[in-house]
C-alpha cells in the first residue's frame, strides 16, 4: 500500500507541474486552485510513505513518477516530441523504479 501511496503521490505532482504550466504565471485562478489542490496531495501522499520507506527511495521513486507523467502528459497534451534516445533514457528510469520496488521488503 505504501508503494501505491508514492506512485500516485508522484502522479499528483505530475497535475501540480502541468497545473503550473496552464496557470500563466498565476493569472488563470482555476489552473492555480488545481496547482495548489495538486501540490498539496501531492505533498502530503509522500509524507505518509516516509514514515515506512528510507529518504532516498522515496524520493528518488517520486520524482521519477513524476517526471515519467510529466513527459507522457507533453506528449499527450503540448504535442511534444521526443528522440527514441530520450525515450531509451528514460525506460531506464521506470526500470530503476520497478527495481528498487521489488528489491524492497515494504
Amino acid at each position: 500500500m505504501t508503494w501505491i501511496l508514492l506512485i500516485i503521490s508522484g502522479l499528483m505532482e505530475t497535475g501540480c507541474v502541468i497545473s503550473l504550466k496552464f496557470a500563466d504565471g498565476f493569472t488563470n485562478l482555476l489552473p492555480v486552485v488545481f496547482y495548489t489542490l495538486f501540490g498539496f496531495s501531492s505533498a502530503y501522499l509522500l509524507s505518509l510513505t516516509l514514515k515506512i520507506l528510507p529518504l532516498g527511495i522515496t524520493f528518488l521513486v517520486w520524482m521519477g513518477t513524476a517526471t515519467i507523467g510529466v513527459v507522457v502528459a507533453e506528449y499527450f497534451l503540448f504535442n511534444k516530441t521526443y528522440s527514441f534516445s530520450k525515450i531509451v533514457f528514460m525506460l531506464f528510469i521506470f526500470i530503476g523504479v520497478l527495481g528498487l520496488k521489488f528489491l524492497d521488503k515494504h
